[in-house]
């Protein structure tokens, strides 16, 4: 099937060199960084799924103090069909149309750049400029953790079925792959038949499968505990142990 280019023609921009692209996952939108050719600031245009250009924003609407876009270094569309712009200092999300709703990272981690969304857990991965990541969870409400990069990356993305992150280092041009840390869960309940004496602790794991998988309680007279029970192994199957 031959491709269709997208043409900015009618758009009153040209793209952006280099260009950032997105395309959300439920419809088909892609979204490209442009630059308005009236006034030289960056600005962002929408076409259908067919290529056929619909139309501009320049992050104003809704920004605080009205604030437009300086910059587009990483664009990523989430399943909820949320769009997320670094301009290369902070990460902002967007509605489908263009008004923003919030600042995902605000680059108190390190300054974003490549940004992507995960479709299906509608989660944000941002690179930063401390050669780590940076993953928040579903429309980049709250940061969840960070993990480092074994290099600078200009670009990211996610398989939302593995969770698995890719990454490209620019400078050896090689790509690098990160893995999602799997390990056992665990939680603890309130103790029981507490005395003056005594008391018995409680909880569950769940080895998640690993081999060699223990457990103990840490316990004391104050926060500093300073006690521990013995390793207990719980096995390595993949369901609660009490």
């Amino acid at each position: 099937v031959a491709g269709v280019p997208l043409s900015a023609a009618g758009s009153g921009s040209t793209f952006a060199n280099p260009v950032a692209l997105a395309v959300d996952p439920s419809t088909g939108t892609v979204f490209v960084s442009a630059v308005d050719t009236t006034t030289s600031l960056p600005v962002i245009d929408v076409y259908n799924s067919l290529g056929v250009f619909q139309s501009t924003f320049d992050g104003s609407v809704g920004a605080p103090g009205g604030a437009a876009l300086t910059a587009v270094a990483g664009l990523a569309v989430d399943g909820s069909s949320r769009l997320y712009v670094s301009d290369g200092q902070k990460v902002y999300r967007y509605s489908a149309a263009g008004a923003y709703q919030a600042t995902v990272d605000d680059g108190s981690h390190g300054v974003p750049g490549a940004v992507t969304a995960d479709a299906s857990t509608d989660g944000v991965y941002v690179v930063e400029s401390n050669v780590q990541v940076g993953v928040f969870s579903a429309g980049g409400a709250s940061r969840l953790n960070t993990f480092a990069l074994a290099a600078f990356a200009s670009g990211v993305a996610v398989n939302e079925s593995t969770g698995v992150v890719y990454t490209a280092d620019p400078n050896d041009l090689v790509g690098q792959r990160y893995a999602p840390f799997v390990g056992a869960t665990v939680a603890t309940s309130a103790a029981s038949g507490v005395d003056a004496t005594s008391a018995t602790l409680n909880g569950s794991i769940n080895p998640e499968g690993v081999i060699g998988t223990a457990y103990h309680f840490e316990y004391g007279l104050d926060q500093a505990y300073g006690s521990s029970t013995a390793d207990v192994n719980p096995g390595s199957g993949s369901s609660d142990v009490a």
